[in-house]
């Protein structure tokens, strides 16, 4: 039997595992990030969210790519 993919009101694809959320706090302490992301880190993420590398990631991208005023 297949299995059917059907996007729930999040927009999430049942059938398909979750990517993990980390805390501000869980993505500072990884080894993961560099010193200087995990700095971006704090100044760009809320501490009570969580998120995903993916999304902690595009955070720091984001960051790194505004135009100095």
């Amino acid at each position: 039997m297949a299995k059917s993919n059907l996007q729930d009101k999040t927009g999430a694809v049942s059938g398909e595992a979750a990517a993990p959320k980390f805390t501000l706090s869980q993505l500072c302490g990884s080894k993961r990030f560099t010193r200087t992301e995990k700095m971006i880190l704090g100044v760009v993420l809320d501490s009570g969210g969580e998120y995903t590398i993916g999304e902690a990631k595009a955070a720091i991208e984001k960051f790194l790519k505004k135009e100095v005023v």
